[in-house]
């Protein structure tokens, strides 16, 4: 219970509270009637037919923003300009931000830009530039900078701004540290490709070079052995000739000369034993002494 009494006088209005109550619900009824199409208030339904009529005033807005865009690419810069002015009454600022929000939001389902629809066209112009997907989640019960679509609904214009911008700033921090580290990795693993390609074509080239050896010592080795089965034969030819000379008793002088030709012979094949390598065994010219 109030302990106001009924005649009690208001001291800056100098009336009763009766009084006073009978002007308010007389206030009452006259903005009932003005504002509330005679029917009784009920906050609830009030609520929701504002929240209809919002987003309304959107959807208007974003087909206000298609008409724009169809005059745009109709007319010159100079024309849309003079229609958004002049015809309009809206900057261009205003105007290319409507285009930008129905090229936006007309292509998410319907369902989804009904329930963004019931935060006014300045918050949707807010959220323009995330991702459809992104939208369609915030519609259906995500969130966007950590904001769920309720609380989107209870923040100021400049609240949900400040939000967005912040988190763009997070977003694009984290962007560029993820760019700087791509960028060390692939830098790595280009260094590491033209390493290894590097490697490589010195192991090719090694490869190449061995190959080379291999092909070089075939063919001296081939020549060799021709040589010295040339030697070994003429050898044989030698003992032949020396025996039948013999047999034949020629004189002493074909047997100098025949000495003579040997010992040019066996100089000239010890001037190439000479050159050879001798090392840990590697060639013996003791050969020489027993041919």
């Amino acid at each position: 219970m109030s302990d106001i009494r009924e005649d009690q006088v208001d001291l800056i209005t100098g009336k009763t509270q009766a009084e006073m109550r009978e002007e308010r619900t007389h206030e009452l009824s006259e903005i009932q009637k003005t504002y509330g199409d005679n029917l009784p208030y009920d906050r609830k339904r009030v609520v929701n037919e504002a929240k209809f009529f919002i987003n309304q005033t959107a959807q208007s807005m974003l087909e206000v923003g298609k008409r724009l865009i169809l005059i745009k690419e109709h007319e010159t810069v100079e024309s849309f300009i003079e229609i958004v002015e002049m015809d309009f009454k809206i900057g261009k600022s205003t105007a290319y931000n409507l285009m930008q929000a129905a090229a936006k939001f007309l292509t998410i389902d319907s369902k989804s830009f009904q329930a963004l629809g019931n935060l006014g066209l300045t918050k949707l112009l807010d959220l323009a530039n995330q991702e459809d997907e992104v939208l369609e989640a915030l519609a259906d019960g995500g969130t966007v900078a950590g904001l769920t679509l309720d609380e989107m609904d209870k923040m100021t214009t400049r609240e949900l701004k400040r939000a967005l911008k912040e988190a763009k700033a997070d977003q694009d921090a984290v962007r560029k540290v993820s760019a700087d580290k791509d960028k060390k990795i692939n830098e790595l693993s280009e260094k590491l490709e033209k390493s290894e390609a590097k490697s490589k074509k010195e192991i090719e080239k090694l490869k190449l070079d061995e190959s080379e050896t291999d092909r070089l010592m075939k063919s001296y080795k081939l020549t060799l052995a021709e040589v010295t089965g040339d030697i070994l034969a003429s050898n044989s030819k030698l003992q032949q000739l020396f025996a039948k000379a013999t047999a034949d008793a020629l004189p002493k002088s074909f047997f100098q000369d025949f000495a003579r030709e040997l010992l040019s012979v066996r100089q000239n094949l010890e001037l190439v034993a000479e050159q050879l390598p001798s090392d840990d065994g590697i060639v013996d010219s003791t050969w020489m002494d027993e041919a």
